[in-house]
């Protein structure tokens, strides 16, 4: 992108030189911090998907799929790891404390210097600038996201994303077209949909403010925000078709407006000596934004944008109070606005918005004639104030402790010297330091629970979750959590353990061994094996993970199928059940054969396949228990097979008597046909800029 001027590299100094002081006043000369609640997303979830994508990276996989979470979930789909992110994917040649560490200084560098340059798009000084890009860095969004890794890589595009739109507004031609696509593709392939869709609502409502300003090239400023907006969904096409396929049939239920109010922003906490500090999600702003506003709105210059920015910030602090606001009814009811719960994350374009208005208020200040000394104290006032308000909240452990995020060591030993293809079911205690609820990515075990976002709608059916209820992926085999805790509390827990090839259960905390009634008697078969730090039962008759049945009969349908098996005659050891897809494929068995299963040997996993031995005694159905979903293709001795929903959401594949070896391998086509739009879109780059370079030439 093209340099502003001399003082751009000044600014990019003075802004590094803030990022360096936040991160060792703040970290080096203090006592490392201890876990706190405001973490747990990076410890439960970022750290343990960062640490997957290195380690399949390492060797030399794309991590589409993550076997290692329940019985396995579409990964890049779910958005928030942020597979295609360049600026955190790349940062995977480190350490994965290192590299979350690396990713948040340099995010907090990019909030501050695209903020710079759209503060100077407006036409305001150096001074003014540097003021709104430290309001924006060191705001309380920005600082609170740095715990959301998703959050944070999403929300420093939005003032790229106003920066690129003011350019197109002043100069509308093929270059600045093509920034304004990168900029909008990074802050989707960012990964948090919830701050995009914000983001993407704003840029739709400046844009519109921008046209109008413009005058005789309204139209052509159009044409190319048109192509813009048509190169950005070309780049993020890699990213975006596996991700509707996922939430064409989710689980993730709409927010409910009581779940909103839930999490709104309230009331004024406290007013500090300069500052204002909102309650829940903090807005962090200085108090000195309130008359910049004023000034920006009425002064001489940039009026217009003052005007806007103003009236865009009241109403997202309205929208952020939810029911206690006079709007979100009516914008809960936009398409897309209804699936998110905590519209106190908007803050983040409140936080702009006052930058924007600092900015143009501070230039206003120039045309009073005032002694020069005096903007420039407010600016350093401006800056003081975000730095000493919202630096507290900069406690990040990964770079003061880099082994906070271990997962217990003995556990860790314990798992490896397991057969590789054995499932774990961890028993997940909230804010368990030891035992995150992404073990299993973390270590590369198999874990029969999982904190995701987003998950197939197969398991919202065999768990029968609420289609309202904002479930993420957590089960338990006690009765003492609730859904609306989060947990889903399994009805039939013996059977859900046999059904899902649980040989190990997981107890951190010792319920079970403390004599819990709601668990024990679903164990007592188990062999108790007493580790340092956790409490581990082993069930030696588990269902092995991969099996031949011999005796299966044909269902209707995937719905048909999930009762099948929570009736209490079906036994998984003796018989399965195929949700038929319109005519049957199989051929019918003998249902009176009495044959036991086979037991399989899992041979390889990695992120994308599984390889399987067996030596069938007849024909029959052999059934791997992990999730069946569009994209996984079979291979019997090298020649493809179909692929049958077995047993309510798993695989199962017909074979014949005799030695077999079972390939599975994840290669869905919403993959390749958005890769060929990635391609094309970055095609469309590069000659939206070459363009430029023959019109210059």
């Amino acid at each position: 992108m093209k340099a502003l001027g001399k003082d751009s590299g000044v600014a990019v100094l003075l802004l590094s030189l803030v990022v360096a002081c936040l991160t060792f006043d703040r970290l080096a000369s203090a006592e490392p911090p201890p876990s706190t609640f405001h973490d747990l997303d990076l410890r439960l979830y970022f750290a343990p998907a960062v640490d997957f994508v290195r380690a399949s990276l390492w060797n030399g996989e794309l991590p589409l799929w993550n076997p290692f979470q329940l019985a396995g979930y579409p990964f890049a789909a779910t958005l928030q790891p942020a597979l295609y992110y360049p600026l955190l994917t790349t940062l995977t040649i480190f350490p994965t404390t290192t590299a979350l560490s690396v990713h948040v200084v340099v995010h907090l560098l990019l909030a501050g210097t695209f903020t710079w340059s759209y503060a100077r798009s407006l036409g305001t000084s150096p001074i003014a600038a540097f003021a709104a890009a430290c309001v924006y860095m060191l705001s309380a969004p920005v600082m609170n996201a740095i715990f959301n890794t998703a959050m944070l890589s999403s929300i420093v595009w939005l003032p790229a994303l106003a920066w690129r739109i003011e350019a197109l507004r002043r100069d509308p031609k093929p270059s600045n077209a093509a920034w304004l696509a990168l900029a909008l593709a990074l802050a989707f392939l960012a990964g948090h949909p919830q701050t995009f869709l914000y983001t993407a609502q704003f840029c739709a409502l400046y844009g519109f403010f921008v046209l109008a300003l413009r005058g005789e090239s309204r139209l052509r400023a159009s044409a190319w925000l048109s192509v813009s907006c048509a190169c950005a969904l070309l780049l993020v096409g890699v990213q975006l078709l596996p991700s509707l396929e996922l939430v064409s049939d989710a689980v993730r239920g709409s927010s409910s407006l009581g779940m909103a109010a839930g999490s709104a922003w309230e009331e004024l906490s406290r007013l500090s000596m300069f500052s204002l500090r909102p309650g829940g999600e903090a807005v962090g702003l200085p108090l000195l934004t309130i008359p910049a506003a004023v000034i920006a709105a009425i002064g001489r210059r940039r009026r217009e944008h003052g005007t806007f920015l103003l009236v865009l910030g009241v109403i997202v602090l309205d929208l952020m109070r939810a029911q206690g606001g006079v709007l979100y009814d009516g914008y809960s009811r936009l398409p897309l606005a209804g699936l998110f719960r905590e519209p106190s994350r908007m803050a983040f374009i409140v936080a702009l918005c006052a930058s924007g208005l600092i900015a143009c208020a501070l230039d206003n200040l120039r045309t009073w004639r005032l002694p020069r000394i005096i903007p420039v104290a407010i600016a350093s006032m401006l800056c003081a104030d975000s730095y000493l308000a919202n630096a507290p909240n900069f406690h990040y452990a990964p770079l003061a402790r880099p082994d906070v995020y271990r997962i217990s060591a003995t556990l860790e030993r314990f798992a490896k010297a397991q057969a590789s293809e054995q499932r774990f079911f961890i028993e997940d205690f909230f804010q368990s330091s030891r035992l995150p609820h992404n073990t299993g990515q973390a270590l590369r075990i198999f874990v029969n629970n999982a904190y995701e976002p987003l998950l197939p709608g197969a398991y919202a059916r065999m768990f029968e979750i609420p289609a309202a209820t904002m479930w993420s992926g957590l089960l338990t085999v006690l009765d003492v959590f609730k859904v609306e805790e989060g947990f889903r509390p399994l009805q039939q827990k013996k059977e859900f353990l046999d059904l899902f090839s649980v040989r190990f259960y997981v107890d951190p905390k010792g319920e079970v061994g403390s004599g819990n009634p709601h668990l024990s008697s679903k164990l007592r078969e188990a062999r108790r094996v007493q580790l340092a730090d956790v409490h581990v039962f082993e069930r030696e008759a588990a269902l092995p993970r991969a099996y031949v049945a011999y005796d299966y009969r044909h269902l209707p349908n995937e719905t048909s199928a999930i009762a099948a098996t929570k009736q209490p005659a079906f036994d998984p050891r003796r018989t399965a059940v195929v949700a038929s897809s319109g005519d049957p494929s199989l051929h019918a068995p003998s249902v009176s054969s009495g044959m036991e299963l086979t037991a399989a040997t899992v041979t390889r996993v990695t992120a994308n396949a599984v390889d399987v031995e067996v030596r069938a005694e007849a024909g029959g159905l052999l059934v791997l228990t992990d999730l069946d979903y569009p994209g996984w293709h079979a291979k019997i001795d090298g020649s493809p097979v179909e692929i049958h929903r077995t047993n309510g959401i798993f695989r199962g594949v017909e074979i014949t008597a005799g030695a077999h070896v079972v390939q599975f391998h994840y290669s869905p086509r919403t993959f390749h046909l958005g890769l060929a739009m990635t391609v094309a879109g970055a095609v469309s780059f590069v000659g939206l800029l070459a363009m430029r370079g023959r019109r210059d030439g």
